[in-house]
């Protein structure tokens, strides 16, 4: 069996990835973990990551001594720049090498294969993020939920449960959508209350199914906050542009959802992507001086 060498990582608001390679770059084996999310703490995510590469090394009888060996390219969602980074490299862990970045940068060189262009990650969260070789990273969002995050999961689940709301009170239309989202809650608006007290992104997110089914039966306030969703996202895409690159590629669930909307907005800079978080990851843990993530610049720049 081929050696182990690499270990690459994709961890996000609702779960965690991971993929074992070869010393020539062959897949060998992926598992799965729990949110990886700077937002539940650097303990949680080195508890994420250790469950998903131990699935992945279990599945080729890797023992956790031969960890070691595996030189590892973390990319997360939640960090913010090379502060945080750091924090989750000074963490113990039991890898060799270690390179620790975004999900949005792992993303960003996975679509094109490390070469220029951008991604748009609609997910949970949401953040955009380009690459340029020779110039390096440039981002656009990725500030958080609820106070970024433009048309992510997180974020039109959060209208839903507003907007529905003001329907079960009369101040809106009625609506199919507001009713079914009022229907998980005993329609009682204080049930809705005391949830919100506890409830992670990946809560909200998970009404934007709902959402989307609603919208594509025509509900009218279904439709509008899609459409919502359909602005902000063309937004990000547009700050993108504006970085210097001619292509993006979409990322994330949300993102894979609204492809064909978003191509009728963009046309051909829209592309298909050639790789995911992960091949950005596996690039990373090869060449770490060469993909370094940060500096990345204020997306206000």
């Amino acid at each position: 069996m081929a050696h182990p060498a690499y270990v690459a990582i994709d961890g996000g608001g609702s779960h965690c990835l991971a993929r074992i390679y070869d010393n020539q770059g062959q897949l060998l084996s992926e598992g799965n973990g729990g949110p990886a999310s700077l937002r539940f703490g650097v303990d949680r995510i080195w508890e994420s990551i250790e469950v998903a590469t131990a699935e992945a090394a279990d599945a080729i009888g890797l023992e956790r001594s031969g960890w070691t060996g595996l030189e590892a390219a973390l990319g997360l969602a939640g960090l913010v720049g090379a502060e945080d980074g750091e924090l989750v490299a000074s963490h113990p862990h039991p890898f060799g090498r270690l390179a620790v970045a975004t999900d949005a940068h792992t993303a960003a060189l996975g679509a094109f294969m490390g070469e220029e262009g951008a991604v748009l990650i609609l997910g949970t969260g949401s953040c955009g993020m380009a690459f340029t070789p020779g110039e390096g990273f440039h981002s656009v969002g990725g500030w958080g939920f609820p106070a970024s995050d433009a048309g992510s999961g997180a974020r039109l689940g959060l209208s839903a449960l507003r907007e529905s709301l003001l329907v079960h009170e009369r101040l809106e239309p009625a609506s199919r959508l507001a009713d079914e989202i009022m229907a998980y809650f005993d329609g009682q608006p204080g049930n809705l209350m005391k949830w919100q007290y506890t409830a992670e992104p990946r809560d909200y997110a998970a009404f934007a199914p709902l959402v989307f089914r609603h919208s594509d039966e025509g509900d009218h306030l279904a439709t509008r906050l899609v459409n919502e969703l359909l602005d902000g996202a063309e937004m990000l895409a547009r700050g993108l542009l504006a970085k210097g690159v001619d292509r993006i590629a979409m990322g994330g669930s949300i993102g894979h959802r609204i492809e064909p909307f978003m191509k009728q907005r963009l046309g051909n800079r829209l592309k298909d992507a050639a790789g995911d978080a992960l091949d950005g990851a596996l690039l990373m843990a090869r060449e770490p001086e060469r993909f370094a993530p940060w500096p990345t610049d204020d997306p206000a720049d």
